[in-house]
Protein backbone atom coordinates (compact mmCIF):
# COMPACT_ATOMS: atom_id res chain seq x y z
CA UNK A 1 0.00 0.00 0.00
CA UNK A 2 2.84 2.39 0.82
CA UNK A 3 4.38 1.86 -2.61
CA UNK A 4 1.02 2.31 -4.32
CA UNK A 5 0.28 5.54 -2.45
CA UNK A 6 3.78 6.82 -3.18
CA UNK A 7 3.25 6.23 -6.90
CA UNK A 8 -0.15 7.91 -7.18
CA UNK A 9 0.69 10.79 -4.82
CA UNK A 10 4.17 11.24 -3.32
CA UNK A 11 6.47 9.52 -0.87
CA UNK A 12 5.37 12.03 1.77
CA UNK A 13 1.85 10.60 1.61
CA UNK A 14 3.21 7.10 2.23
CA UNK A 15 4.60 8.22 5.58
CA UNK A 16 1.35 9.99 6.43
CA UNK A 17 -0.51 6.76 5.67
CA UNK A 18 1.82 4.81 7.97
CA UNK A 19 1.29 7.41 10.70
CA UNK A 20 -2.48 7.11 10.31
CA UNK A 21 -2.27 3.32 10.64
CA UNK A 22 -0.22 3.80 13.81
CA UNK A 23 -2.85 6.09 15.31
CA UNK A 24 -5.59 3.58 14.46
CA UNK A 25 -3.54 0.83 16.11
CA UNK A 26 -3.03 2.97 19.22
CA UNK A 27 -6.77 3.62 19.51
CA UNK A 28 -7.54 -0.07 18.95
CA UNK A 29 -5.08 -1.05 21.70
CA UNK A 30 -6.69 1.40 24.10
CA UNK A 31 -10.18 0.09 23.40
CA UNK A 32 -9.64 -3.64 22.93
CA UNK A 33 -6.85 -4.72 25.30
CA UNK A 34 -8.18 -5.56 28.80
CA UNK A 35 -6.99 -3.16 31.49
CA UNK A 36 -6.73 -5.80 34.21
CA UNK A 37 -3.87 -7.79 32.65
CA UNK A 38 -1.02 -8.60 35.07
CA UNK A 39 1.91 -6.23 34.76
CA UNK A 40 5.52 -7.44 34.79
CA UNK A 41 7.74 -6.44 37.69
CA UNK A 42 10.27 -3.64 37.53
CA UNK A 43 13.23 -4.21 35.24
CA UNK A 44 16.60 -4.49 36.93
CA UNK A 45 19.26 -2.57 34.93
CA UNK A 46 21.78 -5.21 35.97
CA UNK A 47 19.70 -7.70 34.02
CA UNK A 48 21.09 -6.22 30.82
CA UNK A 49 24.57 -7.34 31.83
CA UNK A 50 23.33 -10.74 32.93
CA UNK A 51 21.78 -11.27 29.50
CA UNK A 52 24.66 -9.93 27.40
CA UNK A 53 27.28 -11.81 29.42
CA UNK A 54 25.47 -15.11 28.98
CA UNK A 55 26.96 -16.81 25.88
CA UNK A 56 23.75 -18.55 24.81
CA UNK A 57 21.60 -15.44 25.13
CA UNK A 58 24.18 -13.21 23.45
CA UNK A 59 24.54 -15.59 20.51
CA UNK A 60 20.76 -15.87 20.25
CA UNK A 61 20.53 -12.07 19.94
CA UNK A 62 23.20 -12.15 17.23
CA UNK A 63 21.21 -14.80 15.39
CA UNK A 64 18.14 -12.57 15.49
CA UNK A 65 20.04 -9.58 14.11
CA UNK A 66 21.83 -11.53 11.36
CA UNK A 67 19.22 -14.12 10.43
CA UNK A 68 16.45 -11.56 10.22
CA UNK A 69 18.52 -8.65 8.95
CA UNK A 70 20.19 -10.53 6.10
CA UNK A 71 17.01 -10.34 4.04
CA UNK A 72 17.00 -6.55 4.23
CA UNK A 73 20.10 -6.26 2.06
CA UNK A 74 17.66 -7.19 -0.71
CA UNK A 75 14.26 -6.23 0.65
CA UNK A 76 15.21 -2.58 1.18
CA UNK A 77 15.89 -2.30 -2.55
CA UNK A 78 13.25 -4.71 -3.76
CA UNK A 79 11.33 -2.21 -5.91
CA UNK A 80 14.36 -1.07 -7.95
CA UNK A 81 15.48 -4.70 -8.23
CA UNK A 82 12.12 -5.66 -9.72
CA UNK A 83 12.00 -2.66 -12.04
CA UNK A 84 15.61 -2.13 -13.12
CA UNK A 85 16.93 -5.70 -13.11
CA UNK A 86 13.88 -7.85 -13.79
CA UNK A 87 12.03 -5.44 -16.05
CA UNK A 88 8.70 -5.17 -14.24
CA UNK A 89 6.68 -1.98 -14.57
CA UNK A 90 5.97 0.29 -11.62
CA UNK A 91 2.30 -0.72 -11.71
CA UNK A 92 3.22 -4.41 -11.69
CA UNK A 93 5.57 -3.88 -8.75
CA UNK A 94 2.64 -2.70 -6.62
CA UNK A 95 0.79 -5.97 -7.28
CA UNK A 96 3.96 -8.00 -6.74
CA UNK A 97 4.54 -6.38 -3.36
CA UNK A 98 0.98 -7.21 -2.31
CA UNK A 99 1.56 -10.87 -3.24
CA UNK A 100 4.91 -10.68 -1.46
CA UNK A 101 3.08 -9.53 1.66
CA UNK A 102 0.72 -12.51 1.41
CA UNK A 103 3.72 -14.84 1.16
CA UNK A 104 5.17 -13.19 4.26
CA UNK A 105 1.91 -13.79 6.15
CA UNK A 106 1.82 -17.46 5.14
CA UNK A 107 5.48 -17.99 6.03
CA UNK A 108 5.14 -16.23 9.37
CA UNK A 109 2.11 -18.33 10.33
CA UNK A 110 3.70 -21.63 9.34
CA UNK A 111 6.99 -20.64 10.95
CA UNK A 112 5.24 -20.12 14.27
CA UNK A 113 3.68 -23.57 14.11
CA UNK A 114 6.90 -25.31 13.08
CA UNK A 115 8.94 -23.61 15.80
CA UNK A 116 6.59 -24.52 18.65
CA UNK A 117 8.16 -27.84 19.59
CA UNK A 118 11.82 -27.50 18.63
CA UNK A 119 12.51 -23.85 17.80
CA UNK A 120 16.26 -24.14 17.27
CA UNK A 121 16.07 -27.06 14.83
CA UNK A 122 13.24 -25.32 12.98
CA UNK A 123 15.20 -22.06 12.80
CA UNK A 124 18.20 -23.75 11.22
CA UNK A 125 16.01 -25.23 8.49
CA UNK A 126 14.34 -21.87 7.90
CA UNK A 127 17.67 -20.06 7.63
CA UNK A 128 19.03 -22.70 5.25
CA UNK A 129 15.93 -22.29 3.08
CA UNK A 130 16.34 -18.50 3.14
CA UNK A 131 20.06 -18.64 2.30
CA UNK A 132 19.45 -21.01 -0.63
CA UNK A 133 16.67 -18.75 -1.89
CA UNK A 134 18.97 -15.72 -1.77
CA UNK A 135 21.62 -17.63 -3.74
CA UNK A 136 18.97 -18.57 -6.30
CA UNK A 137 17.85 -14.94 -6.44
CA UNK A 138 21.44 -13.91 -7.12
CA UNK A 139 21.48 -16.23 -10.13
CA UNK A 140 18.11 -15.02 -11.43
CA UNK A 141 18.21 -11.33 -10.48
CA UNK A 142 18.12 -10.31 -14.16
CA UNK A 143 15.45 -12.83 -15.20
CA UNK A 144 11.89 -11.62 -15.60
CA UNK A 145 9.87 -14.60 -14.36
CA UNK A 146 12.40 -16.78 -12.53
CA UNK A 147 13.59 -13.74 -10.61
CA UNK A 148 10.01 -12.96 -9.59
CA UNK A 149 9.46 -16.53 -8.38
CA UNK A 150 12.56 -16.32 -6.20
CA UNK A 151 11.47 -12.95 -4.81
CA UNK A 152 8.16 -14.47 -3.71
CA UNK A 153 9.90 -17.50 -2.21
CA UNK A 154 12.17 -15.09 -0.35
CA UNK A 155 9.04 -13.47 1.06
CA UNK A 156 7.88 -16.87 2.28
CA UNK A 157 11.13 -17.48 4.19
CA UNK A 158 12.01 -13.89 5.15
CA UNK A 159 9.75 -13.49 8.20
CA UNK A 160 9.17 -17.17 8.92
CA UNK A 161 11.85 -17.08 11.61
CA UNK A 162 10.31 -14.27 13.69
CA UNK A 163 8.07 -16.38 16.00
CA UNK A 164 10.80 -18.96 16.56
CA UNK A 165 13.42 -16.34 17.38
CA UNK A 166 11.15 -14.69 19.93
CA UNK A 167 10.11 -18.02 21.43
CA UNK A 168 13.69 -19.24 21.72
CA UNK A 169 15.01 -16.12 23.45
CA UNK A 170 12.22 -16.39 26.03
CA UNK A 171 12.99 -20.07 26.64
CA UNK A 172 16.68 -19.27 27.10
CA UNK A 173 15.86 -16.45 29.51
CA UNK A 174 13.63 -18.77 31.52
CA UNK A 175 16.61 -21.11 31.91
CA UNK A 176 19.55 -18.74 32.40
CA UNK A 177 18.09 -15.41 33.60
CA UNK A 178 14.61 -16.13 34.98
CA UNK A 179 14.36 -12.68 36.55
CA UNK A 180 15.03 -10.93 33.23
CA UNK A 181 12.59 -12.62 30.84
CA UNK A 182 10.79 -9.40 29.91
CA UNK A 183 14.08 -7.59 29.34
CA UNK A 184 15.42 -10.43 27.20
CA UNK A 185 12.28 -10.35 25.09
CA UNK A 186 12.64 -6.58 24.65
CA UNK A 187 16.30 -6.90 23.70
CA UNK A 188 15.35 -9.40 21.03
CA UNK A 189 13.00 -6.83 19.49
CA UNK A 190 15.93 -4.40 19.50
CA UNK A 191 18.03 -7.05 17.77
CA UNK A 192 15.41 -7.28 15.01
CA UNK A 193 15.72 -3.53 14.43
CA UNK A 194 19.52 -3.64 14.54
CA UNK A 195 19.36 -6.36 11.90
CA UNK A 196 17.12 -4.21 9.69
CA UNK A 197 19.51 -1.27 9.99
CA UNK A 198 22.58 -3.44 9.36
CA UNK A 199 21.07 -5.23 6.38
CA UNK A 200 19.84 -1.99 4.83
CA UNK A 201 23.22 -0.33 5.37
CA UNK A 202 25.11 -3.19 3.74
CA UNK A 203 22.61 -3.36 0.89
CA UNK A 204 22.97 0.38 0.33
CA UNK A 205 26.75 0.18 0.20
CA UNK A 206 26.64 -2.77 -2.20
CA UNK A 207 24.16 -0.97 -4.45
CA UNK A 208 26.18 2.26 -4.45
CA UNK A 209 29.65 0.79 -4.88
CA UNK A 210 29.07 -2.53 -6.65
CA UNK A 211 25.76 -3.55 -8.21
CA UNK A 212 22.14 -3.86 -7.15
CA UNK A 213 21.98 -7.38 -8.57
CA UNK A 214 24.50 -8.83 -6.12
CA UNK A 215 22.75 -7.71 -2.92
CA UNK A 216 21.34 -11.26 -2.53
CA UNK A 217 24.90 -12.60 -2.26
CA UNK A 218 25.64 -10.44 0.75
CA UNK A 219 22.29 -11.32 2.26
CA UNK A 220 23.06 -15.03 1.86
CA UNK A 221 26.44 -14.58 3.57
CA UNK A 222 24.85 -12.79 6.53
CA UNK A 223 22.18 -15.48 6.90
CA UNK A 224 24.93 -18.09 6.53
CA UNK A 225 26.63 -16.70 9.64
CA UNK A 226 23.37 -17.12 11.55
CA UNK A 227 23.22 -20.78 10.42
CA UNK A 228 26.69 -21.33 11.89
CA UNK A 229 25.62 -19.72 15.17
CA UNK A 230 22.44 -21.80 15.35
CA UNK A 231 24.51 -24.94 14.80
CA UNK A 232 26.78 -23.88 17.67
CA UNK A 233 23.78 -23.46 19.97
CA UNK A 234 22.50 -26.88 18.95
CA UNK A 235 25.86 -28.43 19.86
CA UNK A 236 25.81 -26.62 23.20
CA UNK A 237 22.30 -27.90 23.91
CA UNK A 238 23.33 -31.45 22.98
CA UNK A 239 26.34 -31.22 25.32
CA UNK A 240 24.14 -30.10 28.22
CA UNK A 241 21.72 -32.94 27.51
CA UNK A 242 24.54 -35.51 27.50
CA UNK A 243 25.90 -34.19 30.78
CA UNK A 244 22.54 -34.50 32.51
CA UNK A 245 22.05 -38.14 31.51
Amino acid sequence: MGTFIGQIASWHMSFLFISAIGVIGLIANSLLIPRNLPRPGKTDPRGLLRILLNPQLFVALLITALGYGGTFTVYTFLSPLLEEKMGWSAAAVVVILVVYGLMVAVGNTLGGRWANLQPLQALRKMFIGLALTLVALLATSSMHYLGLINVLVMGFFAFMNVPGLQLYIVKLAETYTPNDITLASSLNISAFNIGIALGSLIGGQVTAKLDLGITPLFGAVIVGVSIILVSWLLRQAATVTDCTK
